[in-house]
């Protein structure tokens, strides 16, 4: 035995219900594998947002673990096999969240997901042990955003099973209990109605033995709060605004970290300063390093990220459709034709487009449409803003102003500066 080398390969294997999982896996090959020692299996779920069909997940989950250098840099960095479940996710079905109504699903193919993906690491496991790679039967977790949650709540579920947890970009933290002021807490807010689903209570003293590191952005305003499939108004939104019941996102997050010390010493925190909605993978990689064979907690020391604030205001250089062939190769997997692209002069971090990115598109002076926003992209020298025009072009097509020439303009004048003289127009 000793050191192999993989190249970084990724496997793919399809769901086996024969098996206990009725979804596909991807593995991942470190590019240097220690075979030597048993290693560690790093699990992650995929978030690669609402999909129509499972083929278009695969691809969209290829794609991240090839080139989007927010995973896999993990494994190799640790030297550990890498697993990331190819689980769809429909529209009003958070999965990739494992959300209250995946989680009490007695519908195929998402009943006791959770299960399902526990069965799809031991068959990862047999998958490596063919391959000479030998493996623990304890697994290393962690994940961002939708993933981050899944990450979180997998090994509340889990914790038998789990070395070492990193979350980064989920405020509401599943709490260790069952009661918070009289009040029950229900699953995703607590574990009071873990039995009834699963079967069996929550295993609290397993999981006070798991070293976590959990941390957000200070600029991170992703307030899954508000949304239906992550927290259902009639249901745990009311559960949970009754554990935080801040007026915003921010004042959530200070009393979510408040709770956090006072129930779970074995949790390291941390609110990156100037960072939005963005991992900060050294971070990642330090703490599961420091405990890739489990506890107990040794904190670790996280990234300054106190000069990072941005040089504002964003200035607009060009504007276009999502189909126009001068946007970059890099990042046109992460644009649709019926996008509206806002292209700026540097990269700007998300946030900075989430709180300042309002705009009307005017024709002959005259508002059109205030288009919806869909997010940001970045390839390094420049950040994208990207905008929902769908309804704008059939609205357009049908209208006086076909064969306008349309401009923008910002809401948020001294932030974002959009010049006059950019305007496209649609075919």
């Amino acid at each position: 035995m000793g050191h192999a080398k993989s190249n970084g390969e990724i496997l793919t294997f399809p769901a086996n219900p024969a098996k206990g999982f009725q979804w596909g896996y991807a593995l991942y090959l470190p590019k240097t594998i220690d075979t030597s020692k048993k290693l560690p299996v790093l699990l992650i779920m995929t978030d690669c947002g609402v999909t129509d069909t499972v083929k278009e997940t695969e691809e969209k989950t290829l794609f991240r673990l090839q080139y989007e250098r927010s995973e896999y840099p993990v494994a190799d960095e640790l030297g550990v096999p890498l697993v990331m479940p190819i689980v769809q996710r429909p529209e009003g079905l958070y999965t990739q969240a494992l959300s209250r109504a995946v989680f009490v699903s007695q519908e195929e193919p998402f009943k006791r997901l959770d299960l399902q993906v526990l069965k799809i690491l031991e068959d990862a496991r047999k998958e490596l042990k063919k391959r000479g790679i030998h493996t623990k039967d304890k697994f290393l977790v962690t994940g961002f955003s939708s993933s981050g949650v899944f990450a979180w709540r997998w090994t509340m579920l889990h914790p038998e099973y789990v070395l070492a947890l990193v979350t980064g970009g989920a405020l509401y933290h599943m709490l260790p209990i069952e009661k918070l002021n009289g009040d029950k807490l229900i699953y995703p807010v607590g574990v009071s109605d873990l039995k009834k689903y699963t079967g069996k209570k929550f295993n609290k003293k397993a999981w006070s033995k798991i070293p976590i590191f959990s941390s957000n952005g200070e600029k991170d305003n992703n307030d899954t709060f508000v949304y239906e499939e992550c927290f259902a108004k009639e249901l745990e939104r009311p559960v949970l605004q009754k554990v935080l019941p801040g007026k915003d996102i921010f004042e959530r997050r200070t009393q979510s970290l408040q709770l956090l010390a006072e129930l779970a010493p074995n949790v390291q925190t941390h609110v990156y300063p100037w960072l939005g909605h963005k991992p900060v993978t050294k971070d990642v990689i330090d703490f599961l390093k420091k405990h890739i064979n489990g506890g107990p907690l040794f904190p670790i020391t996280p990234t300054d990220t106190s000069d990072q604030k941005p040089q504002l205001p964003v200035h607009i250089t060009q504007i276009m459709l999502g189909d126009n062939p001068q946007i970059p190769d890099e990042i046109k997997h992460g644009i649709f034709p019926n996008s509206l692209v806002l292209q700026t002069e540097v990269t700007y971090p998300n946030w900075v487009y989430r709180e300042y990115g309002e705009i009307d598109i005017l024709c002959n002076g005259k508002i059109v449409n205030s288009p919806a926003k869909e997010g940001s992209i970045s390839n390094g020298k420049n950040s994208f803003l990207l905008f929902n025009l769908k309804g704008t072009l059939d609205k357009v097509r049908d209208s006086p102003n076909k064969g306008c020439f349309f401009n923008v303009r910002a809401h948020n004048p001294e932030f974002l500066v959009i010049p006059e003289d950019l305007t496209f127009s649609i075919p």
